[in-house]
């Protein structure tokens, strides 16, 4: 198993933190927080207290791990910039050729200890001129060259607005501190609220965090201006079972507060009941669980009214600016999402998220994609291939195979015609494969009958028992197309018991729920292939 350690400060940049080592754990990379004063809790930039795993001294005469992190955050980075054990450290680190990574003000600790000089690197905007005196200074939001960097920022006021968000055991960490991150830049006061008092929780991929107050400090206060429920099946599913949580959550929605929630989050509010009939959304895995009770959507965001709900991880800082714009107007969210660089925060996210995959594991996973001629197949491949679209693409005839890497999976793709001509290879090219996809097109309704009938003929074959199919209507961009709950009926979808189905409604036009789709295709590169 490969390791690696990341170096804490007071004053460390909390999303720079937790994300990365959500990232590296969800990669089962082996990964520790190393507090460089030891093992108390860490206040961030934003005031959110981490609990290292260990202190500096207990990895600083071992031997090297895989690799060592550095965050941003003004403070932070001054602190490790300025301990000689720290350049002790990363200099064992760079003689022995492992991987050091640094991050928005981070490359100022390596530059001040001599790592990596005249590499390529880049760093939060502002230490560009002081960098580039040392280091070949590049504008990018990731660079590798031995030395990996990155950007971001600080600036917040405190305001008259107030917002809680509820922490209990297994919730998603990312969820709670992008949250909270965003919120205080928004000048919200944010309170972290434990479900079981002040005490430390282990969140979902380990990191610990010190709640502000228990959950009963707050429970007979008057309600604040916003109360948010993080994701984590583990945190959601101990949030739903307490009657606590119920009381609290009620207060909130009959005072028309704002009542928020991501991820499995939403699950939560069915549970104690509130704002059933509403639109929602969440993390797809729970749709079935909640579209009875709810107007289920696959925005990424979704507001009705005061409710407020998001999908996960990747929509948790667009999440934290909607709330920012209810509570403090959009002049501020724009204020927020300028300085955060929040336009290439997403993207940045998965390069940062891709880059470490390559580095740590594999995986490999082969699909085929069939449907009838013209609804998108091959716009399809070349849209998460390249993520172009182009209004001229041929439809294939006969078959095609592409390879297409996305972070550490590589998918190989059977693309086979739809015409009728060509209706009798697809059983062949399904056989023995990680996933089938079907693609419908969702807005020629003419041909959704034939489109059904060639379904359920490839999946009654005993060829292809088992394997999971994943069915998309495209072309939801197009004013009378069918949205899930239509072609889940249309395609009778339902019908199908032998197997894993998934239904999702995307455009490879807008690149609408693409990236849903490759979540989906990416959690089955390990059923096998042929």
């Amino acid at each position: 198993m490969k390791k690696a350690i990341l170096l804490l400060a007071q004053g460390a940049e909390e999303m720079e933190v937790v994300i990365t080592m959500d990232v590296l754990r969800r990669g089962g990379v082996d990964a520790q927080i190393v507090g460089i004063a030891g093992r108390a809790p860490v206040v961030c930039s934003r005031w959110v207290q981490i609990i290292p795993d260990i202190g500096l001294k207990d990895v600083l005469d071992k031997e090297p791990v895989d690799a060592v992190i550095v965050p941003g955050g003004s403070e932070g980075s001054e602190i490790l910039a300025a301990d000689p054990n720290v350049g002790k450290l990363l200099r064992a680190y760079e003689s022995q050729g492992k991987i050091i990574a640094a991050i928005c003000a981070g490359p100022k600790a390596l530059q001040s200890h001599s790592i990596g000089l005249g590499k390529k690197v880049t760093s939060y905007h502002s230490l560009r001129k002081c960098l580039a005196e040392d280091y070949d200074f590049v504008e990018a939001p990731v660079v590798t060259d031995g030395v990996n960097t990155e950007n971001k920022s600080l600036s917040e006021k405190m305001a008259a607005k107030r917002a809680l968000v509820l922490l209990a055991k297994g919730a998603e960490e990312m969820e709670v501190v992008i949250t909270v991150d965003v919120l205080r830049r928004g000048g919200v006061s944010v309170q972290v609220v434990g479900l079981e008092g002040p005490e430390t929780v282990v969140c979902s991929r380990e990191v610990k965090i010190v709640p502000d107050v228990g959950i009963a400090a707050v429970l007979d206060e008057d309600p604040v201006d916003a109360i948010v429920i993080p994701g984590g099946l583990k945190g959601a599913e101990a949030l739903a079972a307490d009657s606590t949580v119920g009381k609290l959550l009620k207060s909130y929605e009959s005072g028309g507060k704002i009542v928020a929630a991501i991820c499995a989050g939403p699950t939560v509010f069915k549970s104690h009941s509130i704002g059933l009939g509403k639109k929602l959304t969440s993390y797809p895995s729970f749709k079935d669980k909640l579209a009875a009770d709810y107007t289920y959507l696959e925005d990424r965001v979704v507001e009705d009214g005061n409710m407020v709900t998001s999908r996960g991880p990747g929509t948790a800082f667009e999440f934290g600016l909607v709330l920012v714009e209810k509570l403090c107007g959009k002049e501020k969210s724009d204020s927020v999402a300028g300085p955060m660089l929040v336009k290439v925060m997403f993207a940045l996210i998965n390069k940062i998220l891709d880059w470490f995959k390559s580095l740590f594991w594999k995986e490999e996973m082969e699909l085929t994609l069939v449907g009838l001629q013209y609804s998108g197949k091959t716009t399809f491949v070349n849209v998460i291939a390249s993520g172009q679209f182009s209004e001229d693409m041929i439809p294939t005839v006969g078959f095609n195979m592409r390879k297409v890497t996305k972070g550490n999976v590589t998918i190989k793709i059977w693309d086979i015609g739809g015409q009728p001509r060509f209706r009798s290879m697809w059983e062949r090219y399904c056989r023995g494969v990680s996933a089938i996809v079907y693609m419908v097109d969702a807005a020629d309704q003419d041909k959704l009958e034939a489109s059904r009938t060639e379904l359920h003929n490839l999946l009654d074959k005993p060829q292809l028992a088992g394997i999971p199919v994943l069915v998309l209507g495209n072309k939801k961009d197009l004013p009378n197309a069918l949205d899930e709950k239509g072609l889940i009926e249309r395609m009778n979808l339902s019908a199908v018991q032998d197997r894993e189905i998934c239904c999702y409604s995307v455009s490879c036009k807008e690149k609408q729920n693409i990236d849903i789709t490759l979540q989906w295709l990416i959690a089955h590169s390990k059923s096998g292939g042929r």
